[in-house]
């Protein structure tokens, strides 16, 4: 499905939109610029278009860079957003939690706070 493999040229397009240069683009990924250079060439090739003027001094967007830019970008940050919110959520919170407090709030008002709709079976 070539639309799944447009996901993966996105990082890359952003990284030379940002740097300016294949290399620069490959540092910032921990990739190779030949890696960036056949991500960008997928990229164009699937949507029929060129993204980037190449010349000696670099790569700039072209008129369908320039639009397609703001779109990567809100697509990276959705992404982003998604994993951070959903980071964790499988997973149950379990141990044991300590408080340290002075006497009089230990026996004066924590008993109340912590026996509300508490279970006394989970504790030791």
């Amino acid at each position: 499905m070539k639309d799944a493999s447009e996901w993966a040229d996105f990082p890359y397009f952003l990284a030379v939109a940002q740097t300016g240069s294949l290399r620069a683009a490959a540092q910032r990924l921990g990739s190779t610029h030949a890696t960036v250079s056949r991500h960008l060439e997928s990229l164009e090739t699937a949507y029929g278009i060129t993204l980037f003027n190449r010349s000696v001094d670099g790569l700039s967007l072209t008129l369908a860079g320039d639009e397609l830019l703001p779109r990567a970008q809100q697509a990276e940050i959705a992404v982003i957003g998604a994993r951070r919110r959903l980071s964790g959520l499988d997973r149950e919170a379990k141990g044991d939690v300590r408080i340290s407090v002075p006497g009089s709030l230990a026996s004066n008002i924590l008993p109340g706070i912590f026996t509300e709709g508490a279970d006394p079976d989970n504790y030791d």
